[in-house]
């Protein structure tokens, strides 16, 4: 008897399913998110499933969707994440507490990089994987944000719950907009630009993300 043969969809959306998971475990395994190595190769396994997935990367909003509105919504997050980052900043410090030159461009580098591996992992590949399940669009993206909130559990074991519900909220946003606009585009921008913005006057009091 012939074994059925395996899709390319099924091998890319199985080796995005050990990213996500090397993702879930990191901060519960290490306390900074975990070494270089390790997240070199969450990153290696999502490479591999977006080569096997090739061409079809519509399926996971890379393409084929309305990237120029998602994108536009996506801008919002720097203003919002500038003002919510100032505010912090007031309150706990009394003041901004601005970066020096070498802690603004790794923080750069890590915020145009990071993001792009998550959105992929939980707004691309488990979010249609969900709704490739038939579940409902809407509890789809709620269950993506909170399988990512889950993935911060330094906000619980520090007591900041207000962050744990308010970074829930906001990969709810990012999960919506794709959702809406089927581009990865925007939730990308809007991480990306939220992280940077958050924490660029806080940066200097050793907030670092």
């Amino acid at each position: 008897m012939a074994l059925k043969s395996i899709s390319r969809e099924t091998v890319a959306f199985s080796l995005a399913g050990v990213s996500i998971l090397l993702r879930i475990a990191s901060d519960w395994l290490f306390s900074t998110g975990g070494p270089l190595p390790y997240q070199m190769l969450q990153a290696a396994f999502l490479l591999l499933a977006l080569i096997a997935l090739w061409p079809h990367l519509d399926l996971v909003y890379l393409i084929n969707g309305h990237s120029r509105r998602a994108i536009q919504e996506g801008l919002l997050a720097l203003p919002l994440g500038f003002l919510a980052g100032m505010a912090i900043a007031w309150m706990q410090f009394g003041e901004p507490r601005w970066p020096t030159v070498a802690q603004a461009v790794r923080m750069l580098a890590n915020n145009l990089f990071f993001p792009a591996v998550e959105e992929l992992e939980f707004r691309g590949f488990l979010l249609a994987w969900l709704i490739s399940r038939k579940l409902a669009p809407t509890l789809a993206v709620w269950l993506a944000a909170a399988l990512h909130t889950f993935a911060h559990p330094h906000y619980l074991w520090d007591g900041n719950y207000l962050s744990f519900v308010s970074l829930f909220i906001l990969l709810a946003w990012f999960g919506g907009l794709t959702l809406r606009t089927r581009s990865l585009w925007g939730a990308y921008l809007a991480h990306a630009l939220w992280n940077i913005s958050f924490f660029l006057p806080l940066l200097g009091a050793g907030m670092e993300r």
